[in-house]
């Protein structure tokens, strides 16, 4: 009898404890407004050598 009442609860709060989980991990996923800043400024830079290549006429 202790068992299936050990198992019950163990069950039940494993049930309840997955809700849990998913939300702390989509609270914990948020956008970084940084992210893509680094791949920004090399496009960035890629394009001003670019420029500078073409005024020099290298390019």
């Amino acid at each position: 009898m202790r068992l299936l009442m050990l198992l019950s609860v163990f069950f039940i709060s494993a049930c309840s404890s997955t809700g849990a989980i998913e939300s702390q991990e989509s609270k914990s996923h948020k956008e970084d407004p940084y992210s893509d800043s680094t791949l920004n400024s090399i496009k960035t830079n890629q394009n001003i050598y670019i420029e500078q290549q073409r005024s020099k006429g290298n390019f």
